[in-house]
C-alpha cells in the first residue's frame, strides 16, 4: 500500500510541470504564427522596375524607330526626328501605360535637342520635386543610349536621352 501513496503523490507533482508546458508551448505556437505572418505580409515595391520596363518600353517601340519604307522593317537604335516631333499622342495610345495614366510622365531628349514629352505638364511639376522631401513619392528612370538618327534621308550618330518620372 505504501508504494502505491507514493506513485500517487509523485503524480500528483508533475501535473503543475505538465501544465507550464503547455502553456509555454502555447506561447511558442503562437509567437510562431505572428513571426510568420508578419514575414508573409511584406509589401514589395516595384514602382523602380515598373519605371524601368517603361523606359525600355519607350526605346523600342516603333513610334520613334526609324521604318523602312520598302521592307516596312524598323531599324533597332536608328531613331527617326520626324517621329520623335509627333511621339507625343502615338506613344501613350502605342504603349499600354496601365490603367492610370495620370502618374507616369517622360521626356525624350535626341542629341540635336529635339524634345518631346508624354504627359509634359506632369513632368514638369515632378521634376523640381526630385530630391527634395516631397520627391520620395517620385520613382525615376533615365537612360542615355547611343544611337543612329534618320533625318533627310541620313543616317547620323546621336544620342537620346530618355527620363522617365513615375509618382507612386
Amino acid at each position: 500500500m505504501k508504494n502505491n501513496m507514493n506513485k500517487s503523490g509523485i503524480e500528483m507533482l508533475n501535473y503543475p510541470i505538465w501544465i507550464l508546458r503547455i502553456f509555454f508551448l502555447a506561447i511558442l505556437i503562437v509567437s510562431m504564427g505572428f513571426i510568420v505572418t508578419k514575414y508573409l505580409n511584406l509589401r514589395v515595391d516595384i514602382s523602380s522596375i515598373e519605371s524601368n520596363i517603361i523606359l525600355q518600353r519607350i526605346i523600342t517601340s516603333n513610334e520613334i524607330m526609324h521604318q523602312d519604307k520598302a521592307t516596312f522593317r524598323i531599324a533597332p537604335a536608328v531613331i527617326d526626328v520626324n517621329k520623335i516631333n509627333t511621339a507625343d499622342k502615338t506613344l501613350q495610345e502605342d504603349i499600354n501605360f496601365g490603367k492610370d495614366t495620370r502618374h507616369i510622365s517622360a521626356k525624350i531628349t535626341s542629341g540635336n535637342k529635339n524634345v518631346n514629352y508624354i504627359n509634359k505638364r506632369l513632368f514638369d511639376d515632378l521634376n523640381p520635386q526630385i530630391g527634395t522631401i516631397f520627391g520620395t513619392d517620385i520613382q525615376q528612370a533615365k537612360q542615355t543610349y547611343n544611337t543612329f538618327t534618320f533625318d533627310n534621308e541620313q543616317l547620323k550618330p546621336d544620342k537620346i536621352t530618355i527620363h522617365v518620372l513615375q509618382q507612386k
